[in-house]
């Protein structure tokens, strides 16, 4: 009585080196502030381009490893995608703070202001407005992508609404792209 047996629970070899969502999502992310392609994106394309952010040392072995090349591929061969390489002004991983009226997330806070801050993944800036492309690495089907997106509709409209304001220019496109389908859900 009175002692207390330390027990330290390993992780399953079954579950592998993908079983951390939350570090594949932070490595896929910094993949995708850095990465770089030039010409088309194949698949050895895509795999040249994460091992020289490896070589850089801007991913860790780790991190390159948990990397999804396929959905990579996928988002740089897609029509977004190929805005997103072709593009004279692209933001990557652009860190903003403005202040804006409580009433815009509570009717009841008519006169006072809230701090507003986040970390945009992409903004496309164009002459004629910004694209906002928030990059989801969730495991969604096509049934569960919908309502996933509905999730995450406040906080891309909330990043709209500041680039908005920041640029002085209009948003012309919110996107949700979800890296694992490799589907663009557009928000409005």
């Amino acid at each position: 009585p009175g002692h207390m047996k330390r027990y330290i629970w390993r992780k399953p070899s079954f579950l592998g080196k993908h079983s951390d969502p939350l570090a594949v999502g932070t490595a896929t992310h910094k993949a995708l502030q850095y990465i770089r392609i030039d010409g088309y994106p194949s698949d050895d394309t895509i795999s040249a381009a994460l091992s020289s952010l490896r070589d850089e040392g801007l991913l860790t072995d780790s991190e390159h490893d948990m990397i999804d090349r396929e959905a990579i591929g996928r988002f740089f061969r897609s029509p977004l995608g190929i805005r997103f390489s072709s593009s004279k002004n692209v933001l990557r991983e652009f860190k903003f703070s403005v202040l804006v009226n409580a009433d815009e997330f509570d009717a009841a806070l008519t006169e006072d202001k809230v701090l507003l801050q986040g970390v945009v993944d992409c903004a496309i800036i164009d002459d004629d407005g910004i694209t906002v492309i928030d990059f989801k690495t969730d495991s969604v089907t096509e049934e569960s992508v919908a309502a996933t997106a509905k999730s995450y509709r406040l906080q891309v409209k909330a990043y709209a609404d500041a680039l908005s304001r920041i640029f002085n220019m209009p948003v012309k496109q919110a996107v949700l792209y979800f890296l694992h389908i490799g589907k663009e859900v557009e928000v409005n």
